[in-house]
């Protein structure tokens, strides 16, 4: 199968991922649309898509520069112990959302777009957060060598856990 793969950039763009990402996790669009188009204003934005032949998008990943004063960043340093910080966060991109169309996954389209974010990171760690109940998800990051930073982390108030994964970067 022909396939594309496109920098996230225009409002066309963030409205089809928010398609996407409302199907999967059953939320929202528009609230989705909002969060996207005020990330891609963040430090060190990057966000990257696979569209089919047939221009379906068959997923995407977005991050940027985990910065002191950022919501998500500022949640899992509370949780991290001074060494943690430094260690993860001191120089850190932030893989911020990674979504493959159900009918598309365990083709390696998760991979490629994980390793296109990384590759233009140029930080010496990445850090995500996924489901402590998402074992498809946890399995998938352990395969790709990211190591498990917290087993139990809480970022929201509806008492469901996430686990936080770290990957050390190489650097030229």
């Amino acid at each position: 199968m022909q396939i594309n793969f496109k920098s996230i950039h225009s409002e066309e763009d963030v409205n089809l991922i928010s398609t996407l990402y409302s199907k999967v996790w059953k939320q929202d669009s528009e609230g989705i649309f909002q969060r996207i188009k005020k990330h891609m204003d963040y430090d060190g934005f990057q966000g990257h898509m696979i569209l089919s032949e047939e221009n379906k998008l068959i997923g995407f990943a977005y991050g940027y520069f985990s910065l002191k004063g950022q919501y998500y960043h500022d949640l899992i340093a509370n949780h991290l112990n001074q060494q943690e910080y430094q260690d993860w966060l001191s120089n850190c991109y932030e893989v911020v959302e990674i979504i493959v169309d159900s009918y598309y996954r365990k083709l390696g389209y998760g991979r490629e777009l994980l390793d296109s974010l990384l590759k233009g990171a140029k930080t010496t760690t990445a850090i995500l957060t996924t489901q402590q109940d998402n074992m498809t998800a946890i399995q998938f990051y352990k395969n790709q060598h990211w190591e498990l930073v917290k087993e139990q982390f809480y970022p929201n108030e509806d008492g469901k856990a996430f686990v936080i994964f770290g990957k050390r970067l190489k650097r030229q």
